[in-house]
């Protein structure tokens, strides 16, 4: 697969399920799968399987199948879990409150750095490593982020209006991308 190729979203998540199945059978103990085993254990498609991976080069042996722990080691590296990634929580409310201080997002490859909201009442408010700042104020904070970070916007409408109405800036700039 060349650089200028892209990835369909439909096989990015099927990537993210197939690391998750192989992170279950490192914990299990096994070192070797083929795709028939993968997918008669997690009820997918070999075929699916072999083709997916083989965009990304060859891992496995014909009649030997994929070593678990190296194929889960690229699909980690692909998939980009390998490096840290900074994330904005745009919208403070209870769901992204929730989102802030859960351990899946400050755990391994994801650290929330930020959380922003236009709600005055919420502004201030200390949650998990970081006090919520005003979604005006968040150009100044983008200085200091060495890398871009991601934004997470966890709810798509807010309380009676819905998000298209919802006037929240862009504070990190074009360099960020939503989640």
């Amino acid at each position: 697969m060349g650089p200028a190729e892209e990835v369909s979203p439909l096989t990015l998540n099927r990537l993210s399920f197939y690391l998750r199945c192989l992170r279950h059978l490192q914990e299990l103990g096994v070192n070797r799968v083929s795709s028939q085993e993968m997918a008669q254990r997690y009820h997918l498609s070999a075929t699916q399987i072999r083709k997916d991976l083989a965009q990304f080069g060859e891992f496995g042996i014909r009649g030997v199948g994929y070593d678990v722990e190296a194929l889960a080691d690229h699909l980690n590296s692909l998939l980009g879990l390998d490096r840290k990634h900074a994330m904005v929580i745009v919208g403070m409310g209870n769901l992204g409150s929730a989102l802030a201080q859960y351990l899946g997002f400050n755990y391994g490859a994801f650290h929330v750095v930020a959380g922003v909201d236009n709600d005055p009442k919420k502004i201030g408010r200390r949650v998990g490593s970081f006090t919520v700042r005003s979604s005006a104020a968040v150009p100044d904070r983008r200085a200091r982020v060495r890398r871009p970070a991601n934004l997470v916007s966890p709810s798509l409408a807010g309380p009676g209006r819905p998000c298209s109405r919802r006037r929240i800036p862009d504070p990190c700039g074009p360099r960020c991308r939503f989640s």
